[in-house]
């Protein structure tokens, strides 16, 4: 409990992105870090990492670690999607009380915003609760094509360097390249579907 959750806290680096965390989810269990906090930062915290909880789809060992895999983050890859859409359902559920604690998390929520627009309400809900992480990339290879893989894979780098970058020209050029890839797939997407129209 307790021991094992200060031991994975004090093992975390130092860095700027993981200064500001509040909580985490080990695959197993929530911890919220509640010292210095008040109530409603602890609730939001709270709420995060039991999002993360109920989306959490399987937790193996690997060779050397637990591997997770939760909303559409499987082995570790699209930490910061996933965080975003973490935190767009927190925010969800939080309605007027909803503060931005962690302002590294608003542009992948901003984001998520606009996926939601591209796959659906429905769909995002699937993608990220119910372990099917491929509706979005099925998106993404769709509209752009057999470049469509390729082209998540890049997204999702940048949605993690806009974040975890401690070069502030990067984190800056990361979120607007991820910005443009979610532009394009979105006009694409409209495209594509007035050419199926006509």
């Amino acid at each position: 409990g307790y021991q094992e959750a200060e031991e994975t806290y004090n093992s975390m680096s130092r860095d700027e992105y993981s200064r500001n965390i509040l909580g985490f989810n080990n695959g197993k269990k929530s911890y919220v870090i509640v010292e210095g906090k008040d109530a409603r930062e602890i609730k939001h915290t709270t709420i995060h990492e039991n999002i993360h909880q109920m989306s959490d789809n399987d937790v193996y060992l690997g060779e050397n670690d637990i591997i997770t895999r939760r909303g559409i983050s499987i082995e570790g890859k699209d930490t910061q999607v996933n965080e975003g859409i973490t935190e767009f359902y927190a925010k969800r559920a939080m309605k007027d009380e909803y503060q931005e604690d962690n302002v590294a998390y608003s542009p992948n929520v901003r984001r998520t915003e606009q996926l939601k627009r591209i796959v659906g309400k429905c769909n995002l809900y699937k993608a990220y609760f119910e372990k099917q992480p491929g509706i979005i990339i099925n998106e993404f290879e769709q509209n752009f094509g057999p470049s469509g893989k390729e082209i998540w894979e890049k997204y999702r780098k940048f949605c993690d360097l806009a974040v975890e970058s401690n070069d502030e020209y990067v984190r800056t050029v990361a979120n607007q390249e991820a910005d443009k890839i979610l532009q394009k797939l979105e006009t694409l997407k409209i495209v594509n579907a007035n050419k199926n129209i006509h």
